[in-house]
């Protein structure tokens, strides 16, 4: 397992912070001199040039999830042969679907591109430089023993910020660099577990041996067990187990281990002291650990970022940027995030110039950096598009010729092409038969490598929109008109039917719902038939104006991602003479809606 670590952590990795097996044991700090140690921790990294090259974080994290499972599989085959484990495995044991999970949440998000991204610093005494946010998340996994707790992660990242602003992407990678220090301290624990256990196996070998002897004295002791066998703490403690519990023939061992250890400057009650001590700290290390992955996944980080990140205090200072739903402030986020890193000014920097230019022209934030005029605020802040979205603007702004124009370049190649390759013996009323019979065909490939080319270069983007939580305000009152033709009455009522369906799923009265419709072209400018199927439409509007749709689960709304809001009730199960039936009891939940309806991507 050593070996296997030791290429987990990189062939040439020579700093003893990634190298080093043993499980990472620091003093253990408060929430004051946290955030003390997170400001001087901030001061003491300088910058350093952001690598192409980035820590292969995807191949120790496959390497790690094997070493986890081959540890996972020794201690089950430990328990399935009858013998007991420590603490610490059996939390590894009970939980690691929490761990493999938790790789997949890395694996996934942790990508080579988002690594190169993040800014860099010097972290003493790694050899390399390494992302700030890892460096942040080691310490504090370090210093609170793996036991988080949202609060002081958040005063620990404010005292990081008093020194330098994260940025958006540090921000958001913190969780994931959390679970990378986390799952590290685990690997950590076990390979000292295993360590551990390969010990006491090896000490119960050298006992039975020991044990089938007559009378075992010194020299055999000295014989069963060698010396660098007595450096191992565990080898000892059950060495001495063995030992205490054959009293009645072993008292010539006792006195030889006593002196051995005694030569290394130790004494039995000691080494028994400090192998409780330490299986103690690995139960607690790891059941911190186990319940620090999950608490991960129960915290609200879209809720935490926004509290803690600088940009996002500057954005909130435009009134409209808190009522826009989560999506349109995340792609603004993203936009200035993009300014910052291909010109020479800051996050917050751009977050304030977009505040300004909002201020001057009267209009959101969103407007400024999201609408038709954004690359005239980008071309004013310095930034320089990437190729790719050079190329995408481009094809915007020429419309239909951005298609035409590489289609029939394509196409003129797949022409010469058969040209050059068309025998010089055919005649020329042939090949031009198969080039024209051709054509179709090229036209087909064509278009298919241009939209897949265009999936690639154009992202889709979603229009801006408000969220409106708690419904949508008076001034804001929307009427949402729907397009149609009056062909038929069939056509009417099944128009009818589907303007009942939208105003249910959507009863907030500053919503509204109509019909814009029209007739069929005809020969003439009325049909004898418009003036009733024109009637037909207005009675089934007026009915349905006129109509109560009262609800069984009492005064509901639906949220954004169409799940109601609503209250729950606690109902109980009663016989009422010879039939069972239920009666509520109270309230369980009040304008309760879905739980995860901010992470829907609806």
């Amino acid at each position: 397992m050593t070996s296997v670590f030791r290429h987990i952590l990189g062939r040439h990795q020579r700093s003893p912070v990634w190298s080093d097996l043993a499980p990472v044991r620091d003093e253990l700090f408060g929430p004051e001199r946290l955030e003390h140690h997170a400001r001087s921790l901030a001061a003491a990294q300088p910058d350093t040039p952001r690598p192409r090259a980035v820590l292969p974080l995807h191949a120790r994290l496959n390497d790690n999830a094997t070493v986890l499972l081959a540890a996972y599989r020794a201690s089950a085959t430990e328990l399935e042969s009858g013998r007991s484990v420590v603490p610490a495995a059996e939390w590894l044991l009970d939980n690691y679907h929490t761990i493999a999970e938790t790789y997949r949440h890395l694996t996934r998000d942790l990508s080579p591109a988002f690594l190169r991204s993040l800014p860099r610093g010097q972290f003493q005494p790694v050899a390399e430089p390494i992302p700030r946010v890892l460096a942040l998340a080691w310490d504090y996994a370090a210093m609170t023993d793996g036991d988080l707790r949202e609060r002081s992660f958040a005063d620990f990242i404010a005292g990081a910020q008093q020194v330098d602003w994260l940025t958006i992407g540090e921000l958001w990678s913190l969780p994931s660099m959390l679970r990378y220090a986390l799952l590290l301290r685990m690997l950590r624990l076990s390979d000292e577990t295993e360590r551990a256990r390969r010990g006491r196996r090896e000490a119960n070998a050298a006992m039975d041996r020991l044990m089938a002897m007559d009378e075992p004295g010194p020299a055999d002791f000295d014989q069963a067990v060698p010396g660098p066998a007595l450096q191992n703490a565990a080898f000892v403690a059950q060495v001495i187990y063995r030992v205490h519990a054959g009293l009645d023939r072993t008292h010539a061992i006792t006195e030889q281990l006593a002196r051995r250890l005694a030569a290394q400057g130790r004494t039995a009650e000691q080494v028994m002291a400090g192998e409780q001590t330490r299986q103690t700290a690995n139960n607690v290390t790891a059941a911190h650990i186990i319940r620090a992955l999950k608490r991960l996944d129960e915290i609200n980080w879209r809720e935490w970022f926004e509290a803690t990140s600088r940009t996002e205090a500057i954005l909130r200072e435009d009134p409209d940027h808190q009522r826009l739903a989560p999506q349109t402030r995340n792609a603004i986020r993203n936009r200035i995030e993009m300014i910052a890193r291909h010109s020479a000014l800051a996050e917050p920097e751009v977050a304030e110039r977009a505040l300004a230019a909002a201020g001057r022209r009267d209009i959101p934030v969103s407007v400024v950096l999201l609408g038709d005029d954004a690359p005239r605020f980008e071309a004013d802040c310095g930034y320089r598009p990437v190729w790719r979205e050079r190329l995408a603007r481009l094809a915007r702004r020429h419309g239909i010729l951005s298609l035409i124009l590489p289609l029939a370049a394509l196409m003129l190649l797949a022409v010469v092409l058969c040209l050059t390759y068309v025998p010089a013996q055919t005649g020329g009323f042939l090949a031009a038969t198969l080039i024209v019979l051709s054509l179709a065909a090229f036209l087909d490939a064509g278009l298919a490598l241009l939209r897949f080319v265009a999936s690639r270069l154009i992202a889709p983007a979603q229009l801006p929109a408000y969220g409106f939580k708690d419904g949508i305000p008076p001034d804001h009152a929307t009427l949402v008109a729907i397009p149609c033709l009056l062909t038929s009455l069939d056509t009417i009522d099944d128009l009818l039917s589907n303007l009942e369906v939208h105003y249910l799923a959507n009863p907030d009265p500053a919503l509204s719902f109509a019909l814009l419709t029209d007739f069929t072209d005809a020969a003439e400018e009325t049909t004898p038939r418009d003036a009733e199927l024109l009637a037909y439409a207005r009675q089934g509007i007026a009915a349905l104006a006129e109509a109560d749709f009262p609800s069984v689960r009492g005064k509901f709304r639906f949220g954004p991602n169409q799940h109601p809001i609503q209250d729950y009730y606690v109902r109980e199960v009663v016989r009422e003479g010879d039939v069972l039936t239920n009666k509520i009891i109270g309230p369980a939940m009040t304008d309760h809606g879905d739980a995860y309806a901010e992470q829907c991507k609806m």
